[in-house]
């Protein structure tokens, strides 16, 4: 077995390490596979492991005994560096990949994170259907990995993603779905999301959170800003929760789904939102203080993910 991915199943060295009961405990309770990757440099050991998940239940097993024993839940295709202070566990969602049926009434396709870009392009090919918010997009990245690495959506038009919502696995193990609410909504928000709706929009409306949608890039690694859409003149702003986790690095919430709008054909996805009664805010350079950028960040952490369960990278 190659270094770094030893077995520590074996019952006498369980008893004696808990990291190594850790990995046991898991591996009896995942139909995936699970594999130690803990190293040591300079004397200290990072305790790390990794599991292949064959079914979504793993994850779900995982991150009730990662809360459990302060193990750190962190998406494997997110692109994150392990902090040596915490024990982490990688969750390869790689292998859950289906790709649902497509709803041609509504524009919407439903695929599991797992599955690649050029997986699902595949699926669309021959078909006029397009998803414009993926173009540029490494068909080898998983729509998980695409969706938590993305940031490159202007302030206040992160619908040009062309996500309509998630299924995600909240820290505290509830299941929601993340997406447009308000007159939009299909379905109404559950007594969780409500309370969490009210405080981000308070800080979607403050000062700071002004300032930074009036930038010409979104300053903030949590998009706030999908609270208060730009729209066009007219319309009404659609919020959607599901684009806070656009570029969140897996640290507001596991993905399990996603839902994708289509478009018949292709819109670029760099056109000019013009917010109410306003001109385009494109060009605007406010200065901003990085304090009050950092601590919208961890307030909108700490509303998603209290105890630290998930990665912390950006607070």
């Amino acid at each position: 077995m190659e270094p770094g991915r030893r077995a520590f199943f074996l019952p006498g060295r369980a008893q004696r390490d808990p990291w190594a009961q850790f990995c046991q405990r898991l591996s009896r309770l995942v139909a995936g596979k699970v594999e130690d990757e803990s190293a040591t440099s300079g004397g200290q050991t990072v305790h790390r492991a990794r599991l292949i998940a064959a079914r979504a239940a793993d994850i779900h097993h995982a991150r009730a005994l990662c809360a459990e024993l302060g193990v750190v839940l962190a998406d494997a295709h997110a692109g994150l560096s392990v902090d040596a202070a915490r024990s982490w566990l990688w969750a390869d969602s790689s292998r859950l990949n289906g790709v649902g049926a497509f709803d041609s009434r509504l524009g919407l396709i439903s695929v599991e994170a797992g599955c690649q870009v050029g997986s699902l392009r595949d699926a669309l090919a021959g078909s006029p259907w397009l998803a414009p918010g993926l173009n540029g997009a490494n068909p080898n990245q998983t729509l998980g990995q695409w969706l938590l690495t993305a940031d490159h959506w202007l302030p206040g038009e992160c619908a040009a993603s062309n996500l309509h919502a998630v299924d995600v696995m909240l820290a505290d193990g509830g299941s929601e779905q993340l997406g447009s609410f308000g007159h939009a909504a299909t379905r109404p928000l559950s007594q969780a999301l409500r309370a969490l709706v009210s405080g981000l929009f308070e800080t979607a409306a403050s000062p700071a959170a002004t300032a930074m949608r009036a930038q010409p890039r979104w300053p903030g690694h949590y998009r706030l800003d999908a609270l208060l859409p730009l729209t066009p003149a007219g319309l009404t702003p659609i919020p959607n929760l599901a684009h806070l986790l656009l570029g969140s690095r897996g640290s507001l919430a596991w993905v399990e789904r996603i839902h994708l709008r289509l478009h018949a054909e292709d819109v670029p996805s760099t056109q000019v939102s013009v917010p109410q009664g306003g001109t385009p805010v494109r060009g605007l350079d406010q200065q901003m203080e990085p304090g009050a950028v950092r601590h919208i960040d961890a307030y909108v952490k700490s509303r998603f993910d209290p105890e630290t369960r998930l990665p912390a990278p950006f607070v």
